[in-house]
């Protein structure tokens, strides 16, 4: 499989991501030193996990749906959503490398243009998908537009703004799933009808909390959020077990790691929850965003990405090719992490040999995942 140049870019800009994130990390937790050339870059990880690999990906993918339909209108504009975010991220980078941060806002303003795009595009599709979705859909590019805000602005309140970095592709991926539930029967789903609105207040309450200082108040939107993923996956139990009942591999495939990435948001949410409120240690604070981050958006990413690239790519899909490899290089990097973290915030020892295979795991998880793909994708 060939990847097409939107998803090589947003590979190449997640695997610089990782790469900075791994170095970040060893920055603030352990005594070794890293290259200086790459510490002015450091603060670029999330940036390029978000908007290089995340929003970039989310775009081509619906560009390549807008492609199996005729859709006029919609697929003219979600085509510039994508190629502004493009543009602007790149401009972003090359200011950022040349020390220009002055004028970011030029870069963010084309990110934010991008975003209304594609707030247009969600727009023009609203009759085909489910109430619920659409919603979801719109906070989450509410949150993604209050992040780029943020990135030139600054954030008060750096527990908050982390929190709402993470809101976007949680809330995302939560309109994807309610999405995917119309094609699924289920007697229950008036149970979504509340998660639009939980995801609605956590959104606002993360933009006021960002503008103030007090990163106490985090716990609000932290709840919020809990009960929405807590929510949601009272929904999916039934579809988890029934596609764990079914003799295909790629259903199994799916909801191992669809368990996994709820389980981890319910933990990551909770341990926001116990950092906001009694236990305020930066380590604890890196497990929350990490369960988050790796635990729910890499699994789930892991998850739909073998069915989602084959089809952009115009492939049938091999289930026998799908492997668990990445799914144990991921999640093998996310339990030391967290065990690495509870050793530190106990002051046993710094476990710098833990967390440099944790860093190792992760980016590994990437080409064992790609070749996996490539392999089961004919």
């Amino acid at each position: 499989m060939r990847p097409r140049p939107p998803m090589l870019l947003a590979i190449i800009l997640m695997l610089a991501g990782l790469i900075l994130g791994f170095l970040r990390l060893l920055t603030i937790f352990t005594p070794r030193p890293i290259p200086p050339v790459f510490k002015q870059y450091l603060g670029l990880h999330s940036s390029l996990m978000i908007i290089g690999f995340i929003t970039i990906l989310i775009m081509y993918e619906r560009l390549s749906g807008m492609e199996l339909m005729p859709t006029g209108e919609a697929k003219y504009v979600v085509k510039n959503a994508l190629l502004l975010t493009v543009a602007g991220y790149i401009l972003y980078l090359l200011l950022m490398i040349m020390r220009v941060a002055g004028a970011t806002w030029v870069a963010i303003g084309i990110l934010f243009i991008g975003g209304i795009f594609f707030i247009r595009y969600l727009d023009l599709i609203r009759e085909r998908i489910n109430r619920n979705s659409y919603n979801m859909f719109l906070i989450a590019v509410i949150a993604y537009l209050a992040y780029i805000y943020f990135i030139a602005a600054g954030s008060r309140n750096y527990t908050a703004y982390s929190l709402l970095i993470l809101s976007y592709p949680l809330l995302f991926i939560m309109a994807e799933r309610i999405e995917l539930s119309k094609f699924i029967p289920h007697t229950r789903k008036e149970l979504l009808n509340m998660n639009p609105i939980l995801g609605a207040l956590s959104v606002v309450v993360l933009i006021i909390i960002n503008l103030i200082a007090y990163s106490q108040a985090t716990v609000a939107p932290a709840i919020l959020l809990l009960i929405l993923v807590a929510n949601m996956y009272r929904y999916e139990h039934i579809n988890i077990k029934r596609l764990l009942g079914m003799g295909r591999w790629l259903m199994k495939y799916q909801a191992i790691h669809l368990t996994t990435a709820y389980a981890s948001a319910i933990l990551g949410l909770a341990v926001y929850i116990l950092f906001t409120t009694i236990l305020n240690r930066l380590p604890i604070l890196d497990t929350a965003i990490h369960l988050i981050a790796l635990g729910f958006i890499g699994n789930m990413l892991l998850g739909h990405g073998p069915a989602v690239l084959s089809t952009i790519q115009g492939k049938s899909l091999d289930e026998e090719g799908l492997k668990l490899y990445a799914y144990i290089l991921l999640n093998g990097s996310l339990i030391l992490r967290v065990i690495a973290n509870i050793v530190r915030t106990l002051e046993v020892w710094i476990p710098t040999q833990l967390y440099e295979l944790s860093g190792i795991l992760v980016i590994l998880a990437v080409p064992a995942f790609l070749m996996m793909v490539r392999k089961a994708a004919k």
